[in-house]
């Protein structure tokens, strides 16, 4: 459902900042989903957290989504990716430090 929120945002147009949040919202959805599968599906869950961090890539670096630039935009945009990017980084202390902006 979170994942069909994020998609739900691109293909809206949302400013980009609420297709980060969107994204970052979906990929924790996952993480805390592959806590209770069984290896097949958490190998499903995985592909699908690749698809994601890699579609979210693809819209920020097309330039194409909507972004005005604003103060308030351009944090909001950088706490969602560091969520985001802790996500990938796991129990890394790297992780610690993201997760602390995104709190900031």
């Amino acid at each position: 459902a979170k994942i069909d929120g994020y998609y739900y945002a691109r293909n809206s147009n949302h400013p980009l900042q609420d297709q980060l949040w969107a994204a970052a919202n979906a990929r924790q959805g996952l993480m805390k989903q592959l806590k209770s599968v069984n290896d097949e599906q958490a190998r499903d869950l995985l592909f699908l957290d690749i698809a994601l961090d890699a579609d979210v890539r693809r819209v920020v670096e097309s330039g194409k989504a909507h972004f005005d630039g604003s103060i308030g935009s351009t944090l909001s945009a950088l706490r969602a990716t560091a969520l985001s990017l802790s996500l990938s980084e796991g129990e890394q202390e790297t992780a610690t430090q993201l997760r602390n902006i995104d709190s900031e």
